[in-house]
């Protein structure tokens, strides 16, 4: 009975509705939104259960993206899987400060990047994140990463043959460091 009566009031918060920016949003659904901003770029974005917003594609309007810090008047903490992938025109991304999560393959492809500013609070960034990214050069990692998807700046596949970007770990970071010996990123609790 404990663990029925768990589950329903479980259900029943995933049900509540959202009250964010002035709009009601139901963390149940998959909907999404769009928006123009001033700079031209077009985001569409959903809003999790926590009222917080992920971009899942961005339609930019020039070279240089600065993600918004809100979308739908939630704070931006996500980039969805592919959500910037394959943009032929972007080469400067400005990240914003609320980020905390780049899914897999968030840049795969934007054959034109060459930089990216990272924030510091940014958690994980995911596989092949910045794949085929071919003119982007160096990636620094904030202190803040704790953890980091496989093949991070290229594939998995061995037909890739783009040299992949140099990453750059702060010393400081607890949770990360780079092997020089064999050159790969590692977890100090050796799972990675």
């Amino acid at each position: 009975m404990l663990k029925t009566t768990n589950e329903r009031a479980a259900r029943n918060s995933l049900q509540t509705p959202v009250f964010a920016g002035g709009v009601v949003y139901n963390p149940q659904t998959t909907e999404q939104f769009s928006c123009a901003e001033p700079s031209g770029d077009a985001y569409t974005y959903r809003i999790d259960a926590h009222a917080k917003a992920h971009v899942v594609r961005c339609a930019p309007a020039g070279e240089k993206v600065v993600v918004p810090e809100l979308l739908g008047g939630c704070t931006v903490v996500g980039f969805d899987e592919g959500s910037f992938a394959s943009l032929m025109k972007v080469k400067h991304v400005l990240c914003p400060s609320g980020l905390q999560t780049i899914s897999d393959r968030a840049f795969g492809g934007c054959l034109r990047l060459e930089s990216i500013a990272l924030n510091d609070g940014l958690r994980y960034v995911g596989s092949e994140a910045f794949s085929l990214c071919t003119e982007l050069q160096e990636i620094a990692l904030p202190e803040s990463v704790e953890s980091v998807g496989a093949h991070l700046t290229g594939s998995g596949s061995s037909t890739w043959s783009a040299r992949p970007a140099r990453v750059l770990v702060s010393p400081e970071s607890e949770f990360l460091f780079f092997d020089e010996a064999d050159s790969f990123l590692r977890d100090r609790s050796g799972a990675m």
